[in-house]
């Protein structure tokens, strides 16, 4: 998503709350669904820019600094508990 590609992924483990609705999901052993989706981003035009500027707007929530201020809360919480 970062580099503005749209995304087809597994709505598997942690894939549907990382792509949210930036992308595809479809069923790992679906080979169909896959081609369908591929298909599909390479007939419309009009789907596959939509994926594309969601996607990169979706991955300004997964930077380093946001990380590292989730991973700092976390500890801040620890320590209020203990």
């Amino acid at each position: 998503m970062a580099c503005g590609t749209p995304v087809i992924t597994a709505n598997v483990s942690a894939m549907p709350e990382v792509i949210g609705d930036a992308g595809i999901l479809v069923e790992p052993n679906n080979y169909q669904l896959m081609a369908d989706a591929v298909n599909n981003l390479q007939h419309n035009s009009v789907f596959r820019k939509q994926l594309i500027e969601k996607g990169l707007n979706r991955v300004k929530r997964f930077t380093w600094e946001s990380t590292s201020e989730q991973i700092a809360q976390v500890y801040e919480g620890l320590l209020e508990n203990k």
